[in-house]
């Protein structure tokens, strides 16, 4: 990725980021037809340009985007996933002679909250973490779900540079990032292709001619690497 492409891009996201931005009327809203027409630029680990307003990974919650969406034009659906939980259990007994009553030092939880947000074909993944005694309940925690990657498809206008985007060959990845080497089938079209902060999902399907060897969705993060 060239130095003067990103200082542009992240120039661009801060220049219009706020955190967010209020709604005061459905003028202010993203509808169906400004989000089919409007270019969406996709910042790696910084989230991305939607309209004439940002969403930020770590950021933005759900209420904050929905606020910016015309969700009488827009299908969203959003499905909330069922807690997950390490339990830290503590081995421990009563010293050697000791014969008065011994309480157990209770268990705690490292419990992982996360959901997903569909807004037409943008995919919004929610996530947060908690350590403590007790789970908490939706109404608690959701406002605490932040976006932790942004995934776009092949339906709407989404890319990273002009040039790297939803509908280019997969070879446009490599005017920006290194092509990884791999010893069996080095030629093959691979199914994704992980940059810093991106994954590149390429249509292998050869009967899919329109889109065979093409860029058909893009998801940013915070945490893909080569």
């Amino acid at each position: 990725m060239t130095i003067t492409n990103l200082l542009i891009s992240t120039i661009l996201i801060y220049s219009c980021t706020k955190e967010s931005i209020k709604t005061d009327s459905l003028e202010d809203l993203l509808t169906k037809d400004r989000l089919e027409s409007t270019y969406i630029q996709l910042i790696p680990f910084k989230g991305i340009v939607l309209d004439t307003d940002s969403v930020l990974i770590g950021k933005n919650d759900i209420s904050d985007l929905l606020s910016k969406i015309d969700t009488n034009s827009i299908p969203c659906k959003l499905i909330v996933d069922t807690p997950r939980q390490l339990i830290l259990s503590y081995m421990d007994s009563p010293p050697p002679g000791y014969g008065g009553e011994y309480k157990h030092q209770p268990d705690e939880y490292i419990t992982d909250y996360s959901a997903t947000l569909n807004v037409d074909c943008l995919v919004f993944q929610y996530g947060f973490s908690q350590y403590g005694k007790n789970v908490l309940n939706y109404n608690i925690y959701k406002d605490s779900l932040k976006i932790t990657s942004i995934k776009v498809t092949n339906a709407i206008k989404a890319g990273v540079f002009d040039d790297l985007k939803i509908g280019d060959s997969y070879e446009q990845i490599f005017k920006y990032f290194e092509k990884k080497t791999y010893c069996n089938q080095p030629d093959m079209i691979r199914k994704e292709y992980t940059a810093n902060g991106i994954v590149f999902t390429i249509e292998t399907d050869e009967s899919q001619a329109d889109n065979y060897g093409k860029i058909i969705a893009i998801e940013i993060n915070r945490l893909t690497t080569y």
